[in-house]
């Protein structure tokens, strides 16, 4: 696998491809985006609030539809 800053600079198509493929997963690229916020927001202050927790349960709902556990 890649390194997680390296994600976040491939475009969507092969982001989702690579999910597709169960490559990855949505938790993992949610993580890789949500670690790079964290490094680099106290430098750019780019975003007024990071929903974390909402971000990473609903990438695991996301990851449990794809292997057939409920989303709830």
């Amino acid at each position: 696998m890649k390194n997680s800053d390296d994600l976040c600079f491939l475009p969507a198509w092969r982001l989702s491809e690579m999910r597709a493929t169960g490559e990855i997963s949505c938790a993992e690229i949610t993580g890789a985006y949500l670690s790079r916020i964290a490094k680099l927001d106290s430098k750019l202050n780019s975003y007024v609030e990071v929903f974390t927790e909402e971000a990473s349960a609903a990438a695991a709902a996301l990851d449990g539809a794809r292997d057939g556990r409920n989303r709830s």
